[in-house]
């Protein structure tokens, strides 16, 4: 896959299997990416500070600092750079950990080759593709705004906070539809792009996360959860100045 400037995407695999990260490699040069590879998080830190790298397949278990740690520290520093996790460890709590420690997708050993390809495709395509071109890139609920094209959200105290590419699509797919209840099943279809169990925690964890974001102790809650059914947002209340309507804006990528 190409970037936006015709570049093949650069992904770098992080696991301490020698074997594994030689067929990983091979898996991912064959289809097109460019390929680095190390055993440690460190190494990994210094790679991503002097290079550009644009998806990162994270293993979980591994001498030194873990790759939970090592997501939630890369969080700091890198919040939109999309870091899928890799690991033997897929119990429903495993995965709830991964998603929040920063993680954007999780896939569990052993794994199907052509599985593997199609989630980090549909990482990159969002990372590359999934913001609108358009020249108005916002969305506005009540005095909360969502800033597409840089990843973020301003808050009704002004404050700016960055997301992850999936917070924003979920986040996207509750500010299109103010004060509607928006289901689970639509949020999992084009927050994620392909098929996932409508059952799983996820998505929950997803909402946790952003309403640490985005909602302050003394406020009503902004996202609500419609029991059975999904989630919707309802706008926060004027700070001094009257609500204005949503601008218009292109959508996201199979967004509605």
């Amino acid at each position: 896959m190409a970037t936006r400037v015709g570049l093949a995407a650069r992904i770098l695999i992080v696991d301490d299997d020698p074997v594994l990260r030689k067929l990983l490699t091979y898996l991912l040069t064959e289809g097109g990416y460019a390929v680095a590879a190390t055993d440690n998080s460190a190494a990994a830190m210094r790679l991503i500070e002097r290079e550009d790298v644009h998806l990162i397949v994270l293993d979980v278990v591994m001498p030194g600092l873990d790759g939970l740690l090592f997501c939630r520290r890369l969080r700091e520093q890198r919040p939109t750079l999309p870091i899928l996790f890799l690991s033997g460890r897929h119990q429903c709590d495993d995965k709830i950990a991964g998603f929040d420690a920063g993680g954007d997708d999780y896939l569990g050993k052993p794994f199907e080759p052509r599985e593997l390809l199609v989630r980090v495709r549909a990482l990159l395509q969002r990372q590359f593709w999934g913001t609108p071109t358009s020249t108005d890139t916002r969305i506005r609920v009540g005095d909360l705004v969502l800033h597409l094209s840089d990843l973020s959200v301003e808050l009704p105290n002004g404050r700016q906070v960055a997301l992850t590419p999936t917070e924003m699509r979920v986040l996207h797919c509750l500010m299109r539809n103010p004060g509607h209840v928006v289901t689970r099943d639509f949020i999992l279809e084009h927050a994620w792009g392909f098929d996932y169990d409508s059952t799983s925690n996820q998505i929950d964890v997803y909402m946790r996360r952003l309403r640490r974001k985005i909602e302050s102790d003394d406020s009503r809650p902004l996202i609500e959860t419609v029991r059975g059914v999904g989630y919707r947002i309802s706008a926060p209340k004027p700070s001094g100045l009257a609500a204005r309507p949503n601008a218009p804006v292109a959508a996201l990528s199979g967004a509605v």
